[in-house]
């Protein structure tokens, strides 16, 4: 649960809105906003400048002085409470009420008209409601807004960065309810009797679904995928988080149609399976961070700033000669500060400093340059959700002393090196997981195999494909072949691929409820396309890897696969 005792920060803000916003992305005033971009006391959304509350509540709420990253995050974590403090008129005198009806002035037309519906709707289903927690009075109320900006992107993009009072911006409270939910979430993947209240949950709420087999089927593959990853005892919580975030994106690439009926399943009393997500994706980006500050070889810059110095230049963003420029000193110091000698959550502080610094002159280019994608290999996301990742893990994570990593082990970061492969037209099937116990043994050290091991061209036989998942002295010729051919990658592709040879061990060879040949081939299908899809370098490295034994590829054995199975 959030720290209590904040609700009495900020009392006294009882003036009428008057939406007073001083530019579009709405960071320009107030004290810190979105990884601290720093100002005088200006205007803000929902409170005007003369009317608003008094310094001495404002800094109650949040110090006037700004101080370290990770310090203001965990402030306006301790003090978000007090946004829908009821002590000052009831739901329509919180901060947050009021803030949001402020923003509307920054809309029109329909646009103005949904929000104002769904802020009251807000207001009277959620804010100061008796039968819930101030907490959950906070986090239903943020995702209501969350879930309206995901419908309404246009909206979106205007309201996100806009300020609520002088504690922070609509985007920092975003990343609040994410922390507080994520400060209980481990007690919905606590497994127990075969089961996980996660697990547990969407079980009881597809039965209610109208799915077709294929979609039943998949379905049962996801959740038996959780609960072979939550009954692991070779996981630590942020692994497992990792983990369960990696399966349901591959299951929701399939299946996007699905993914708001699973977002709004709800766990229990904790949360919707939307809030859980939000915070095993926070895991997910920051178990990457180490990559972030590494430069893959040849390359001078490391990930984050060699990724950002192609969006500069990058015409899409619309950014001028001059902005470039600046953009472009600005990545020069996060490039210096990648190669400081300090733990990964450090370093990143390091980071979003140098965007603070930079703040302060290019204020205009806050939107734009958190917009810029980074990490595209491994669907990291933005520029903008590293630095809001930051955030979140200053709270769960203090220090960053947990950091997830998924075995076995992976090498240091190598250059990617194009080429040009044969496109698959295949359909990516569906997975049956594991119920057995994980593997975590290392890899096999048999040396890398570029080429079937006989004299005569390897065929495919699929009638014979089964003795590749078959365990001999805890080793099998599919996964061992997949590690050592994995080596020969260029890249970052072994790095990327390694998680889901892992996955084929645990999920395909290993697995006990699989029966047949046709079932561990029909799995292993399912995880190869669900890496591979239609990425070509993926599709090159991957397929044309070659089994130990001389039977052929994984393309090969991909095609052995069959809609039965």
């Amino acid at each position: 649960a959030p720290v209590s005792g904040a609700t009495a920060a900020v009392s006294g803000a009882t003036s009428a809105v008057s939406g007073g916003v001083t530019s579009s992305q709405g960071v320009s005033g107030g004290f810190t906003s979105s990884q601290g971009v720093s100002g005088g006391v200006t205007q803000t959304a929902g409170v005007s400048g003369s009317a608003g509350v008094t310094a001495t509540t404002a800094a109650s709420i949040q110090s006037v002085s700004p101080g370290t990253p990770s310090s203001e995050a965990i402030n306006r974590f301790e003090t978000a409470e007090g946004l829908v403090d009821c002590s000052q008129g009831g739901a329509s005198g919180t901060l947050l009420i009021k803030a949001l009806l402020g923003m509307a002035s920054q809309l029109s037309g329909s646009d103005q008209t949904f929000w104002v519906t769904m802020v009251q709707d807000i207001q009277s289903k959620f804010v100061c409601n008796a039968s819930l927690s101030v907490s959950e009075q906070l986090i239903l109320a943020t995702y209501e807004v969350k879930s309206f900006c995901k419908l309404h992107i246009s909206i979106k993009k205007i309201v996100q960065y806009l300020m609520i009072q002088y504690w922070g911006s609509l985007n920092d409270l975003f990343n609040v309810v994410i922390e507080m939910n994520g400060q209980s979430s481990q007690s919905v993947i606590v497994f127990v009797g075969g089961e996980c209240e996660l697990t547990q949950s969407i079980e009881m709420a597809i039965a209610s679904f109208s799915l077709s087999s294929q979609q039943q089927y998949d379905c049962n593959v996801l959740i038996a995928n959780i609960k072979s990853i939550v009954s692991s005892s070779s996981f630590s919580y942020s692994q497992m988080m990792v983990e369960i975030q990696m399966v349901f994106m591959s299951f929701f690439s399939v299946h996007a149609e699905l993914e708001a009926q699973f977002e709004s399943i709800q766990i229990g009393s904790w949360g919707s399976v939307q809030m859980f997500l939000d915070v095993s994706l926070a895991w997910y980006r920051f178990s990457f961070f180490e990559h972030l500050f590494a430069a893959r070889s040849g390359q001078s810059q490391c990930v984050l700033a060699n990724d950002m110095t192609a969006d500069c230049s990058n015409s899409s963003y619309g950014l001028t000669r001059a902005e470039q420029t600046s953009t472009l000193d600005l990545i020069a110091n996060i490039q210096s500060s990648s190669q400081l000698s300090l733990v990964v959550l450090e370093k990143a502080k390091a980071i979003v400093v140098d965007w603070q610094q930079f703040l302060k002159i290019n204020n205009f280019l806050f939107a734009i340059i958190r917009e810029f994608s980074i990490y595209i290999e491994v669907t990291f996301g933005s520029f903008g959700d590293f630095l809001d990742c930051y955030d979140i893990m200053c709270v769960l994570n203090p220090g960053g002393t947990e950091v997830p990593s998924l075995p076995p082990s992976t090498p240091a970061l190598s250059t990617i090196v194009p080429s040009t492969p044969a496109p698959t037209t295949k359909v990516p099937s569906t997975a049956v997981p594991s119920t057995a116990a994980p593997s975590t043994a290392a890899p096999t050290t048999k040396a890398p195999s570029t080429v079937a091991p006989t004299t005569t061209i390897a065929t495919g036989n699929c009638g014979t494909a089964g003795q590749l998942f078959t365990l001999v002295n805890n080793h099998s010729i599919v996964v061992d072949s997949l590690y050592a051919d994995c080596t020969t990658y260029n890249g970052t592709q072994c790095i990327n691929f390694k998680p889901y040879i892992l996955k084929i061990d645990n999920s395909v060879v290993r697995n006990t409820t699989l029966t047949t040949d046709t079932q561990r081939i029909h799995s292993f299908a399912y995880i190869i396309n669900q890496y591979c899809g239609n990425n070509t370098q993926r599709l090159y490295f991957v397929m044309g890897s070659t089994m130990s034994n001389g039977w052929g590829n994984v393309q090969q054995l991909c095609n052995c696969d069959t809609p039965s199975g």
